[in-house]
Parts: C-alpha cells; structure tokens; sequence
C-alpha cells in the first residue's frame, strides 16, 4: 500500500474557503490508519515539507466558478492547478512539487475542488459546502479501505 497524504487546504474565517479543512478534519476524526492528514494555509515551503516521503498525495481546496456550492471535481493539470494561481491564498501546489522533486520523487498528485459560493470575510460554510467536505472525507476513508 502506498504512502498517502491527504492536505486539506483552506481559511476557516472565510466561508467556503473553510472546505478543504472541514475535509481534513473530518477524515483525521474518522483515522484511517495508514492516510497523513494535514491542514494547509498557503506556504509553498511547508507544503513540500509535508508531502517529502509520500508516493500520493491528495489536495482538498474549495474552488470558484460557476458551479453550484458544494459540487465535488477532480480538478485536472489541463485547468491549470499544477502549474499556478489555482487558490487564493497562494497554495504553491507546483512551486511545492518542484521543491519536493529536489530532493526525491514528486508523488503522484490529486486535486479535488468543493465549488464555493460564500468566501466573504466572516462567512460561515454554506451547508452544501459542509455536506460536500463530509462526503469527500468519506469517499477517501471509503476508498482508502479498499485499496
């Protein structure tokens, strides 16, 4: 079985920002043994620290667009995630990939977007981003055991 980190990413004080840490925590509480579980604000740096060593990892970040709150997507290269600017508070997926790439092998990298509507300053989560990042930490706990 691989090496799995699960980087749930987000701001809490900002709505639906909150929904790759609502993710996060809720996997962490269900505790899948073998899955590292971490909650993300931004640095590149501290990004790349915590993915050297495994050989997958899975970021949760809530995405804008024109999607309704709450809808779950595998974000893909080709949208631009690995490459840039794909969070507002600066994730540095790519620029952590090349830091990691270093000093080992990159791993293999998933990104799974929570569609937001609500990321005004003092917001709370919207219940269908809340449901979402429920259901996401579920499916990982729920594939993670059949792997």
């Amino acid at each position: 079985m691989s090496s799995l980190l699960v980087v749930g990413v987000g701001n809490d004080l900002r709505g639906d920002d909150a929904a790759g840490l609502l993710a996060a925590r809720r996997l962490a509480a269900l505790g899948p043994p073998d899955v590292d579980v971490v909650e993300h604000t931004g640095d590149p740096a501290a990004l790349a620290a915590a993915m050297s060593g495994h050989d997958e990892v899975v970021v949760i970040d809530a995405v804008s667009g024109g999607e309704e709150a709450g809808a779950v997507l595998e974000l893909t290269e080709e949208a631009g995630v690995l490459r840039g600017a794909a969070s507002s508070h600066g994730l540095g997926l790519a620029e952590a990939l090349a830091l990691v790439g270093l000093t080992g092998p990159s791993p293999a990298v998933r990104v799974i977007g929570i569609a937001g509507r609500r990321f005004d300053l003092g917001d709370p989560p919207s219940p269908a981003v809340f449901r979402a990042a429920l259901a996401v930490a579920a499916r990982l706990k729920e594939a993670r055991a059949c792997a």
